[in-house]
């Protein structure tokens, strides 16, 4: 019955995640400045999803700590693109209007303010900086499915990917992997984040997804090079604060668990581009206070 049950929740989660590949690119990170007068340049920043249907969603910001305002509009066929920038109250500040690289590694043109001042913008897209660039690199790296055959070639692992093996801790001997970045323990029986986990100085992706995990060991602080963290379909009730030290974190999927709200802290997450906390019961009121936690960040309740 429990095998059923994963086999269910896998497909859906094919489905999701080749159902997003059929719709939409990456999420695009550029990185420039709009040029207010000759020698000042105001640094910004853009993260944009560009969808197959030739629209853009995304938004920007000049500094993280300030907020963000949105951004909405379409390429055209011939690489022109138009963008109108809002706030959250959907009140219009600006338009961008320029082209984009076919290669879609530069965005230039012109930004125009709400009372119709333009001024020269550019910007460059930073490379493996979207949380789906390092989906894509890891995909792609040879995984090893046991664990006794992974500890045997500790120096070889790379990518642990160890499935419904109901295994309920890692042995001492797991010390051994020292130079993995991609760790997958999913559908097992956790039920505290392995503190093992947190000696991998080079991970970059860990999933924990559909264990019985109800708390978090503080030590996860210790995972300064994670990028993608998974760990939906738990048991967790409350997050530590030490989750605000993951200062590289780009994608977090806290869904379906038993969470009523986060800590302050999560809002030194400052480079966190995606944030999953559906099926949990935060309340509207916690909702808009984590939005302002985080306000350059695409959250889903």
């Amino acid at each position: 019955m429990r095998i059923l049950a994963f086999f269910s929740f896998f497909i859906l989660l094919t489905n999701v995640v080749y159902s997003r590949d059929k719709y939409v690119y990456p999420t695009y990170v550029y990185k420039g400045y709009i040029e207010i007068n000759p020698g000042h340049k105001v640094p910004m920043t853009l993260n944009i999803l560009l969808n197959k249907d030739s629209s853009v969603n995304g938004l920007y910001y000049y500094k993280a700590e300030n907020g963000s305002l949105s951004l909405s509009g379409k390429i055209n066929s011939d690489n022109t693109i138009n963008l109108i920038e809002r706030t959250n109250a959907g009140k219009i500040t600006g338009t961008f209007a320029g082209w984009i690289a076919g290669d879609r590694n530069i965005i230039s043109g012109s930004w125009t303010s709400a009372d119709n001042r333009a001024y020269p913008f550019i910007a460059k897209h930073e490379a493996n900086h979207s949380y789906w660039g390092y989906v894509r690199k890891l995909e792609f790296i040879d995984k090893y499915e046991d664990l006794k055959f992974a500890i045997k070639n500790a120096s070889k692992v790379k990518k642990l990917y160890i499935y419904d093996k109901g295994i309920k801790s890692l042995p001492p001997e797991f010390s051994k992997i020292k130079n993995a970045i991609s760790v997958c323990l999913m559908a097992d029986n956790f039920n505290k984040f392995p503190v093992a986990l947190t000696r991998l100085s080079n991970v970059e992706e860990i999933s924990l997804a559909s264990n019985q995990l109800k708390e978090i060991t503080p030590q996860i602080n210790r995972l300064q090079s994670l990028r993608l963290l998974y760990i939906d379909f738990n048991k967790l009730t409350k997050l530590p604060k030490e989750i605000g030290s993951l200062h590289n974190l780009l994608y977090l999927d806290l869904s379906t668990n038993k969470l009523n709200t986060v800590p302050d802290e999560i809002k030194d997450l400052y480079q966190l581009q995606e944030l999953h906390l559906e099926n949990n019961p935060i309340n509207a009121a916690e909702q808009q206070r984590i939005r302002k936690l985080l306000p350059n960040c695409t959250i889903y309740f």
